[in-house]
């Protein structure tokens, strides 16, 4: 998914593409430093971005330690609060519940699709 190792794509060569995968619940619109990076003068890099949108594929993980998304610190109703929103509102880096709930969770990415996504780049 999201990772680190897309700040590597600052080294891709010029016609190169990335292709940015978002967790259930993150809008790609609100975080864009690879987006930026792909169109910055003289890249020259294709950018894509996919979210996903069926809640049924993640795999979220509320007994995680609080700073990879855990959630039992929280209380029942901040617990069920955040169980029920479907999009991380906006929101300063980097201990909000949120979206640490939410960026540390699993998605099942159907994989036959990456091809057509990038060929939308």
């Amino acid at each position: 998914m999201h990772g680190s190792a897309l700040v590597l794509s600052a080294f891709l060569q010029p016609g190169s593409a990335v292709l940015e995968m978002f967790p259930y619940g993150i809008n790609p619109n609100n975080y864009t430093p690879y987006k930026t990076l792909a169109n910055l003068p003289g890249m020259m890099i294709a950018y894509a971005a996919w979210v996903n949108t069926n809640k049924n594929n993640t795999v979220s993980h509320p007994e995680y330690e609080p700073q990879f998304g855990g959630i039992y610190h929280l209380s029942q109703a901040a617990q069920q609060q955040l169980l029920q929103s479907e999009q991380v509102p906006l929101h300063l880096c980097c201990d909000n519940p949120k979206w640490l709930f939410h960026i540390y969770q699993d998605t099942a990415v159907d994989t036959s699709i990456v091809p057509l996504l990038v060929n939308l780049s």
